[in-house]
C-alpha cells in the first residue's frame, strides 16, 4: 500500500485510513505509540507542527514505514482528457 502526501492534512487522513484499517481507536494507536489520544487527534485533524518522531513513532505503531521518493514532475492530465 503506498500513500503520496505533500500536507499535513494529507498526513493525518493517512494516519486516520491507516489506524481503522487496522481497528484501532484514536486512544489504542496513542498507547501503542506512546502518546496521548489528543496527539493523534490534532494529527488526523491536519494541524501543522508534528514532530517527525511522534510520526515515526506513529507509523511504527501501525506497522507502516516513511519512504521519501522523488517527486514526478510531470503534469496531471485534465480531467476533459480522462473523459
Amino acid at each position: 500500500m503506498r500513500h503520496t502526501v505533500r500536507t499535513p492534512g494529507q498526513i493525518g487522513d493517512v494516519i486516520r485510513r491507516l489506524r481503522t484499517m487496522k481497528g484501532l481507536t484514536q486512544a489504542e494507536l496513542a498507547d501503542k505509540a506512546g502518546t496521548v489520544q489528543k496527539r493523534i487527534s490534532i494529527i488526523e485533524s491536519g494541524h501543522p507542527g508534528t514532530k517527525i518522531d511522534i510520526l515515526c513513532d506513529l507509523l511504527a505503531a501501525l506497522d507502516f514505514d516513511i519512504v521519501i521518493t522523488e517527486r514526478d514532475k510531470r503534469e496531471p492530465p485534465d480531467i476533459e482528457d480522462l473523459f
